[in-house]
């Protein structure tokens, strides 16, 4: 029989193993401290995870480990005697290498390692905004040239007689193209928007597809509107560039929005009728942008209703967002305002040469839940008699 010594074994010291964990990716060896980020290149996104220790006494030690992304839930696996844990086919993001080491007293030591592994090139916000500016500021240029060279060729055939009805129409024109102007500047922030968003999730979203395709629609809209130099254009295509701009919301923002839609037969009488382009696809954004991605629970409710009265159409767009006034202190809002302002400013001048008015009015917190009180309701009247001067 063996003699055993319980009292001097009890007696015996625990000692705790100090590790050193390293990574080993393409031929390189980096060694990872828990207070220091390591750093990886686009496109390394596979690497070995070794995890060594020493202790005095010799004896293993049981460990278990999770490599996880920033914001995840730790769960970890069961304990185990492993040292290297490959790393495979990892997106871009941070990441957390979490490390328990089961000591010989009973204890656990946890060791978190941090691992950051970079964006490729048109992952990056930034690149979509420049290839945004560079599309739009092409296209600025294109219509520019047109508009000097159809101006220079004008001048040349106007005679000295018509002097005075010459400048008359050029003061029409001169307001004609400050309109398309203001027209415009909303457009390409909706665009740089959804590209951006684009480019940050494209990965692994494959909804990508058809976002794309709703905003190449929108594009090719705003192109055609611009090469025609008009202010307006038919309500169809208005109610495209909303349709458009809803379905790419309800794809990269809000996945569970309800949306009740108008009457197929009202929108078939509107089809050819003239408006402002943005008459509405501007108010529906700033609800979706300002009032409802704001709200933090569900449901997500957007309804678009129109009336056709014996003198004008009615449009009401009714949200159950945050309302404006919370939209106010909210720092989104401040920088996605520009739309809202040029179309009242587009408004106030198609309106001049008119007495029937295309209106459009706000109707804050029209809902109310135990004294709280939010929505908004965007009400837009369009006379069926008006004239635009400057189309």
């Amino acid at each position: 029989m063996y003699q055993w010594d319980v009292k001097k074994w009890l007696s015996l010291p625990f000692y705790k193993v100090k590790t050193d964990v390293f990574i080993t990716a393409e031929k390189h060896k980096i060694i990872v401290l828990p207070n220091k980020t390591i750093s990886f290149e686009a496109g390394v996104n596979s690497f070995d995870i070794h995890v060594q220790y020493l202790s005095p006494d010799n004896m293993p030690r049981y460990k278990r480990a999770a490599f996880i992304k920033v914001g995840d839930t730790v769960l970890l696996p069961e304990p185990s005697l492993q040292s290297i844990y490959n790393i495979k086919n990892t997106t871009s993001g941070n990441y957390s290498f979490v490390l328990d080491v089961f000591e010989m007293d009973g204890s656990t030591s946890r060791y978190t390692y941090k691992i950051i592994i970079k964006k490729f090139l048109w992952q990056q916000w930034w690149f979509w905004a420049l290839l945004s500016a560079l599309f739009f500021g092409v296209i600025a240029y294109l219509v520019n040239q047109k508009r000097k060279r159809e101006l220079a060729e004008q001048q040349a055939l106007t005679k000295e007689a018509e002097l005075t009805a010459y400048r008359s129409e050029q003061e029409k024109k001169i307001v004609g193209l400050k309109l398309q102007t203001l027209s415009s500047q909303f457009r390409p922030h909706f665009i740089l928007n959804a590209l951006n968003t684009i480019g940050a999730q494209m990965e692994d979203r494959p909804s990508a597809e058809s976002v794309l395709s709703r905003l190449g629609e929108s594009v090719n809209l705003i192109f055609n509107h611009t090469q025609h130099q008009r202010i307006t254009h038919q309500f169809e295509y208005e109610w495209k560039l909303v349709t458009n701009v809803i379905h790419i919301h309800q794809l990269m923002y809000l996945k569970n929005l309800e949306v009740k839609w108008p009457d197929e037969k009202v929108l078939e009488i509107l089809k050819d009728v003239p408006v402002p382009m943005g008459l509405l696809q501007i108010p529906v954004e700033n609800a979706l942008l300002h009032g409802l991605s704001n709200r933090e629970q569900g449901p997500w409710q957007l309804t678009i209703s129109i009336e056709a009265g014996a003198e004008d159409y009615t449009v009401l767009i009714t949200d159950n967002g945050v309302g404006r006034k919370q939209s106010a202190l909210l720092s989104n809002f401040t920088k996605h305002g520009t739309g809202s302002k040029n179309l009242a400013e587009i408004l106030s001048m198609v309106n001049l040469d008119n007495h029937q008015l295309i209106t459009l009015t706000y109707e804050d917190d029209i809902f109310e839940t135990n004294g709280s009180f939010y929505g908004t309701r965007v009400v837009i009247c369009i006379p069926k008699k008006f004239k635009y001067g400057y189309t």
